[in-house]
């Protein structure tokens, strides 16, 4: 139908977009990094790569701890705007029971099904003393060590976004005995597993309080992962949306040859 020089034009063209189609734009934790160590009462600090869709405008960072099914939320650090030029936040370090690699950020936004999580870094004591993850667990060869922390002051608090499903927080009495606030009036003593499906949306389930032993699931293709070793299940749904963009791609390119 077209001559050779418009064909290879085409298919040129065709596949500048589907490079465009296949560029992740939603925002990509970079820092903190498995290793990071931060002191209480002092300078913590995360970074992201920028949305380039202009749809996290309002992205919230949340602190969370545990296993990675089931997640325990602590507190939402900040809510920023992902897509400008600004691409980090710095905040006080809270204190915790925990000091230990065993935390880790959520980033959310009520724009976007994705979520996404840094990889587990250490908060310490004011002196620099820190302990081993208490746990571990084998997910596809990979020894993830995790623990579930908890604030000493409720104070630090702030509420998980509501349009995430209710989540148990980790609060340290003055006794010394971990307890749990709820962010809603429902499942008041409950954690919920934030997943991500093929299609992107978020899925929670109440499984376990916070001041219960945090139990272990098996990760599957679309599950997320916050871990030291893995990437975030939204890799499998940005997978996903690729193929989806190839194929449609190579049925243009179909109709040029």
């Amino acid at each position: 139908m077209f001559g050779s020089s418009t064909s290879t034009v085409a298919l040129s063209a065709l596949l500048s977009l589907a490079a465009v189609q296949l560029v992740h734009a939603d925002p990509t934790p970079s820092e903190p990094a498995p290793g990071n160590v931060y002191t209480e009462g002092e300078t913590c600090h995360v970074a992201w790569e920028a949305d380039t869709t202009g749809e996290w405008t309002s992205m919230n960072i949340e602190l969370m701890t545990g296993p990675n099914d089931p997640m325990v939320f602590l507190t939402t650090v900040a809510t920023v705007d992902a897509t400008g030029d600004t691409t980090s936040f710095d905040f006080t370090c809270p204190t915790v029971s925990l000091h230990s690699a065993v935390y880790f950020y959520q980033f959310t936004s009520s724009a976007s099904s994705n979520v996404t999580w840094t990889g587990r870094f250490t908060i310490t004591d004011s002196t620099g003393t820190t302990v081993d993850p208490p746990n571990s667990t084998v997910i596809d060869g990979s020894t993830i060590e995790w623990g579930t922390g908890a604030l000493t002051d409720a104070s630090q608090f702030t509420a998980q976004p509501t349009y995430m499903s209710a989540a148990t927080v980790a609060i340290e009495t003055a006794s010394g005995d971990a307890s749990s606030a709820a962010t809603s009036s429902t499942a008041a003593a409950t954690s919920a597993t934030a997943t991500t499906s093929a299609t992107g949306s978020k899925r929670t389930t109440a499984t376990s309080t916070a001041s219960s032993s945090a139990a272990t699931s098996s990760k599957s293709s679309s599950s997320n992962n916050a871990s030291s070793e893995s990437t975030s299940g939204a890799v499998e749904v940005r997978k996903v949306q690729m193929a989806l963009g190839m194929v449609a791609v190579l049925g243009s390119v179909a109709a040029f040859l």
